[in-house]
């Protein structure tokens, strides 16, 4: 029997009697019925049905409130100005990214720890870009190159975590970007206003990807949009290909001037567009990014069932 219902008959038997004590006494008249004690006379505080306390004369006391977070703070702001469904939506959205950067982030640690490779591996993907580059690079220097990729894979890896953990914690810059871009679209906010707003949340989106651009998941352009990382790799060019390597920074920087959105995959380069048409377009990308890491994650794990599922087993995984 259950412990907390067998209540053992001698704990009934003097609650009971206790009970029928009470009773009686109260029906009993007091010695002084016609004199009020002095606790009678001091007014009773009764509690109102919403939990505030209420006095005897009825008015109700103050009950204090918690203080909002910052991010309640803001969000209070966003649906001041924005309504809150439309709010609720950019939320939705916002969570929708935070998933994909998730999935970002797992691909990375994944291909850092050698859980597949892809492209040929790390020489592949310096050759890749060399290539771009015009440069073709001796064994010595792809090795340099090879060591300053690792490096950068790695600082890169800890900016998209670090900006995964900002956005989890308080979405409302991303939030209120993707409601400006709603709001200029059904022609409640003119483009300057817009402007504003994407340059106020750009500090807080600064490592945030814009996750419908394509080249935002291409790793060559975003070494070759890295300032630092092209100065340490032109350390290890010999002079001719340091001309060539000049040549390419110099229609890189043009392009650049010219606008060319393939060099920024910022988030707040994304496009204006509608809530609705904006959740659409994130979760076809979170299916790209869902599907991407289980392929990842499946020819891991086929290659850990032995070399008859990966004839490349055995090869160099940096080669």
């Amino acid at each position: 029997m259950n412990r907390n219902i067998a209540i053992p008959t001698s704990i009934l038997l003097i609650v009971g009697a206790v009970a029928i004590a009470v009773l009686k006494k109260g029906d009993e008249p007091s010695e002084s019925p016609t004199v009020a004690s002095e606790d009678s006379k001091k007014p009773t505080a009764m509690v109102s049905p919403s939990g505030g306390a209420v006095s005897s004369t009825g008015v109700r006391s103050a009950r204090p409130e918690a203080t909002p977070t910052p991010r309640q703070s803001k969000e209070g702001e966003l649906v001041k100005q924005y309504g809150r469904a439309r709010t609720a939506q950019a939320r939705e959205v916002s969570e929708e990214v935070v998933s994909i950067l998730d999935d970002v982030v797992a691909l990375g640690e994944m291909m850092m720890q050698g859980a597949q490779q892809f492209g040929g591996g790390r020489r592949g993907m310096v050759g890749g870009i060399t290539q771009r580059m015009g440069i073709e690079l001796n064994d010595e220097q792809k090795d340099q190159a090879i060591a300053l990729y690792e490096e950068w894979q790695q600082g890169q890896l800890e900016k998209s975590k670090n900006a995964l953990n900002t956005l989890r914690n308080d979405p409302t810059a991303m939030m209120s970007l993707f409601l400006a871009g709603d709001a200029v679209k059904r022609g409640d906010l003119d483009e300057a206003d817009y402007a504003a707003v994407r340059d106020e949340a750009a500090g807080d989106l600064v490592d945030v990807i814009n996750p419908l651009d394509r080249n935002s998941f291409r790793g060559d352009r975003q070494m070759t949009n890295d300032e630092d990382l092209m100065n340490r790799f032109a350390e290890i060019l010999d002079p001719e290909q340091a001309d060539q390597f000049a040549a390419f920074r110099e229609q890189q920087a043009s392009s650049e001037q010219s606008g060319d959105s393939a060099n920024n995959t910022n988030i707040t380069a994304m496009p204006t567009m509608e809530l609705q048409t904006l959740e659409d377009a994130v979760g076809n990308a979170k299916k790209m990014t869902s599907g991407f890491r289980q392929v990842v994650e499946g020819m891991g794990a086929m290659r850990d069932l032995g070399p008859q599922f990966n004839p490349g087993q055995n090869q160099n995984p940096g080669e």
